[in-house]
């Protein structure tokens, strides 16, 4: 938990709020999930957009809520294949602390070195 940003290192419940959902077309944008998850009858509680992290290279969208219930609930829930989501679960203390330290590239093609060599001077 050492990796957590400074205001949640120590809140017990900040693993109890993220949920991974895992996703069928990783290039669908933000907005999408935004409007999926806020939708009436799929909405389980207030989470925060601002730490949306979509995750291109695994298939994963990582999402926050402001209390470990919505997160719970979201889980719960039944999900269909169509709305592009695969499966939602709660994330591990491991993705956890990836999720709060990971920089997302979006946009850049990786095929060649050239872009992927600009990238690690970030």
């Amino acid at each position: 938990m050492a990796n957590l940003p400074e205001e949640h290192k120590n809140d017990s419940n900040c693993l109890d709020r993220v949920i991974k959902v895992q996703v069928q077309d990783a290039e669908k944008p933000k907005d999408f999930y935004i409007n999926y998850f806020d939708a009436p009858g799929i909405r389980t509680g207030n989470f925060k957009e601002d730490t949306m992290l979509l995750d291109g290279l695994k298939k994963y969208v990582y999402i926050e809520f402001e209390e470990s219930k919505g997160a719970r609930d979201m889980c719960l829930k039944n999900h269909d294949v169509k709305d592009n989501i695969v499966s939602v679960c709660m994330a591990t203390g491991k993705e956890q602390a990836f999720y709060y330290n990971v920089i997302s590239v979006h946009g850049l093609d990786f095929s060649d070195n050239e872009n992927l060599r600009l990238t690690k001077d970030i």
